[in-house]
C-alpha cells in the first residue's frame, strides 16, 4: 500500500465496544496480515497503520487508540525511541512492542522504556 496511513472503515465494529488500535510496523506483508486478521475481529478496531513511529505521538493524539502496537525495529525512529517520545507525554497510553528479532537488549530497552 502507498499511503503512509491506512485508515480503516469496519462498520460491522460497534465502535463503542471495540478496542481501538494503532499499528506502526515496516514491514508491509507482515502489516497487511496483521490488517486482515484485525478486520475478521468483532472486538478489535484498527484505527490506522504507518509503515514508520516518524510522528507517532501525533498519530497518537489524532485517533485516542486504546491500544498501540509497535514494532521495535524500524526505519527512521526505532519503536524504542518512539515509545519513549510517547510515555513522556502519553502517560497513560498502552504499547505492545513487536519484533521478529532475538535481541535481548532491544527487548530490554522496550520494557525499560514503559511498554
Amino acid at each position: 500500500m502507498q499511503n503512509d496511513e491506512i485508515t480503516l472503515a469496519r462498520n460491522r465494529v460497534n465502535m463503542k465496544d471495540a478496542i481501538r488500535i494503532i499499528l506502526f510496523e515496516d514491514n508491509e506483508d507482515f502489516r497487511e496480515s496483521l490488517d486482515f486478521h484485525f478486520d475478521g475481529s468483532n472486538t478489535i478496531y484498527l484505527v490506522a497503520s504507518y509503515p514508520k513511529a516518524t510522528n507517532a505521538l501525533a498519530h497518537i493524539r489524532r485517533h485516542e487508540p486504546d491500544v498501540v502496537l509497535m514494532d521495535i525495529e524500524m526505519p527512521g525512529i526505532s519503536g524504542i525511541e518512539a515509545l519513549q517520545q510517547i510515555k513522556k507525554v502519553e502517560k497513560k497510553t498502552k504499547i505492545l512492542m513487536q519484533t521478529s528479532f532475538k535481541d535481548d537488549h532491544k527487548i530490554f530497552a522496550a520494557l525499560c522504556a514503559g511498554a
